[in-house]
């Protein structure tokens, strides 16, 4: 028997959004491709601002221009220098009550939020990392505590909190093992996490009422988890 978890989506469309604005650059097009074509066959108000090299480098261009032209906004070989006035003008006649979604490079994306973080909420900026954020060596880190269901383990400085747990036959379930899928997510009871992951949202983070146990840490002595 093969024991398999529903789908999860970090990139989920919320259907109560009045507006949709979809930004993307280079093969970060995938995701929005069946965004958009989602949001045009249910007759949801959606723009595309699509990043490429040329139109001959821009994947599906063909697609998107037969499906969705009057939604499509092509910026073609220009360079990465000058994406910001581009981005902020996108963004600056956003319809109240709008979601931006985003999908591309490292650097497209941390343009992109930066921009959308001066005026939309963190609950309103859609997103999915491909790439674990950069950890700190074992050097930096400190041990502590972890309390799961009454048993607490040590967590020393060269282990990670999920590493402890599955040694000790505690079903803690991953996947990546590098902070970017949430599949390890665990929720938090009492201490406060050290978020290291590129899942959680800032208020998610912020909150500190979960954590990622593959790559975060503990700011206090102990953790107190429960399975989430």
């Amino acid at each position: 028997m093969i024991s398999i978890s529903e789908p999860r989506n970090l990139l989920g469309i919320d259907t109560d959004a009045a507006h949709h604005i979809l930004m993307a650059a280079g093969i970060g097009i995938t995701p929005m491709l069946s965004i958009a074509r989602y949001l045009d066959l249910h007759g949801r108000d959606f723009t595309l601002h699509y990043f490429a090299r040329s139109h001959e480098e821009a994947a599906f261009i063909g697609l998107l221009e037969e499906k969705c032209p009057q939604k499509l906004h092509t910026h073609l070989g220009i360079p990465r220098a000058e994406h910001e006035p581009i981005i902020r003008a996108a963004l600056a006649d956003a319809p109240t009550g709008s979601h931006v979604y985003l999908c591309g490079p490292e650097g497209f994306m941390d343009t992109v939020a930066g921009i959308a973080a001066e005026t939309f909420p963190d609950d309103r900026i859609h997103q999915e990392a491909f790439t674990a954020a950069e950890q700190p060596g074992p050097e930096g880190n400190r041990p502590f505590e972890v309390e799961l269901e009454g048993e607490v383990y040590p967590i020393p400085a060269d282990r990670s909190i999920v590493e402890v747990l599955q040694e000790a036959g505690c079903g803690v379930d991953t996947s990546c093992q590098e902070g970017i899928c949430g599949t390890c997510i665990m929720t938090v009871l009492e201490g406060t996490p050290e978020h290291r992951d590129n899942v959680l949202t800032k208020t998610e983070k912020a909150a500190g009422e979960t954590i990622a146990v593959c790559v975060s840490r503990a700011l206090t002595d102990r953790l107190v988890l429960d399975y989430y």
